[in-house]
Order: C-alpha cells, then structure tokens, then sequence
C-alpha cells in the first residue's frame, strides 16, 4: 500500500469518527455502514458504548423457582413471551419479545432445562436390568436412603439374607398372602446341605428428586424374578414410568406459568438477528 492509498483511509477514518462519536451514546444509533471504495461494511458500535442498548444475553437456569424469579426480575410490563416443550421439559422465555405493536428483537432469554437428579438417575439406568442376587443385594444396600417402603429395616435383612447365602442354588418360589414373594435356597456348608427360605417384598416405593434442586417424587415399583438351573435373577420395573414422569413435568409447567405470564407449548423455528449482531462472534 503505498502513502497516498494510506493518507486517503488514515482521513476517510478520522472525518467518520468525527461524525459518530456525538451519537455512540444515544439511542438511536448503534451500527453504521462504512464504505470505503468498493468495500461496503456493517459495524457495531454497541461495544463502544458506556452501556449497551439492551441486554443481549441467554441465561441457562437449573431450578424452576430461580427461573421463574430471574424472568419476573428483568421482565418489563408485557413484553415477555416463553415457549415450552414437555419430555424432556423444557421452557425458553424472550424477556424482550415486544408486543403485537411494538416488536423487539428478543435477544434477552432464558432457558430452563432441569437435569435429572444423580439419585433418579441410579434407579433409571437399572430399571429392567436384570442382576443376579448378590448384585441385587448390593444395590439395595447403597439405595436404602431412597426406598421408603417397605422400611429400611426391612429392606436392609433382604439384602443381608440375599449376601449370606453366598453360593446357593434356588430350586422354588412361591407368592405370600402378604404379596411377598419367598424363596427356597439350599447351600453346602461344610459337606452338609442347609435349606433356607427368604422373603422379598413383591414391591417397593422410592422417593428420589427427579430434577436436581427439586423436591422429591414418589416411584413404585414391581420386583421380577426369575429361576433359572438353580440361579436366581431379579430385578424391578417402575410401575408407569412414562406416565408418572409426564405427569410430573406437566404440573412442574403448570407452576411456572402460574408464576410466568404468556408460556405457550412450542418451540421458535426461526428468528432474525438485529443488523448490529452481524459480523460478531
């Protein structure tokens, strides 16, 4: 580039700057198009400004409760709008979405998208596994806090009976007038064969968060056996699982648009970016 071509820009610069710095901090300005022989450029001038022109911004929240207070925060009048999607939940809300008559651009947003709980998850990832009884035992032992019936006593002998028969071969089963169900087991201990019998609760209730930050929800659950060559396999299946979740999370929405006015089930396909965004990463 030789000096002239820079004098000429180092000008055409400094007679633009004079022309925009009395208008950075109004309102009315917050992007110009710079043309400089055949190059034409859109610039924002939001970044020079003491404070911008509106917040600009998307807020991931982990509680329903902290986004339903951070949206009744920085909502003005009725400008918000929020849209939802149920399995798995989620709401978005624009805090600056305008009116029929006067549209914004809804860059301001929050989201809300509850993670599940380490504890729901636990139970989740095992439901209609199948484990042999050792392994059931051990997993009952490390979930006890999160089963609530029967009660704890109850379900702590389970899963001592099912480690202390250690090696056994399982030749029955049959149903209590109880529900229970009861197993007979025989065991070689010290060349002698023991009988034994142990009774497992034919259900069982967990109450666990299912979203972390969330108060917890009742689950019950069946227990499935089966006996196969003298091995015992069991495992458990929630009762409706789809459905409790379902309508959990509806009545969680339910909530939040008592709190958060204009929350309507559906996404945004498509929006436009204001003109001052381009060019920005």
């Amino acid at each position: 580039m030789n000096e002239r071509t820079t004098m000429t820009n180092a000008d055409e610069f400094l007679k633009l700057a004079e022309l925009v710095a009395p208008a950075i901090n109004t309102d009315d300005l917050t992007g110009v198009a710079l043309r400089l022989h055949d190059n034409t450029h859109v610039v924002s001038l939001e970044r020079l400004r003491t404070n911008p022109s509106k917040l600009d911004r998307c807020i991931e929240l982990r509680s329903a409760r902290e986004f339903c207070d951070y949206v009744q925060r920085f909502t003005s009048g009725d400008l918000g709008a929020g849209f939802a999607s149920l399995r798995p939940l989620t709401v978005s809300y624009a805090l600056d979405y305008g009116t029929p008559d006067a549209p914004r651009w809804a860059v301001h947003r929050a989201n809300y998208a509850p993670c599940h709980s380490p504890q729901f998850l636990a139970w989740q990832q095992s439901h209609k596994r199948q484990m042999s009884h050792p392994v059931f035992a051990q997993f009952i032992e490390e979930r006890l806090p999160d089963i609530v019936s029967p009660d704890a006593a109850t379900m702590m002998e389970v899963a001592l009976n099912f480690q202390a028969s250690g090696t056994t071969n399982f030749s029955s089963s049959q149903r209590l007038q109880s529900g229970d169900v009861q197993f007979a087991f025989s065991r070689e201990v010290r060349g002698s064969v023991k009988q034994g019998q142990i009774e497992v609760p034919a259900h069982i209730g967990v109450r666990v968060p299912l979203y972390e930050f969330h108060e917890p929800i009742d689950l019950m659950a069946n227990l499935r056996f089966r006996v196969n060559d003298g091995a015992l396999s069991i495992w458990y299946e929630f009762v409706r699982l789809d459905e409790a979740l379902g309508f959990y999370d509806t009545k969680l929405l339910e909530d939040i648009r008592k709190a958060v006015p204009r929350i309507s089930l559906g996404t945004v396909k498509h929006s436009l970016k204001p003109a001052t965004n381009l060019g920005e990463e």
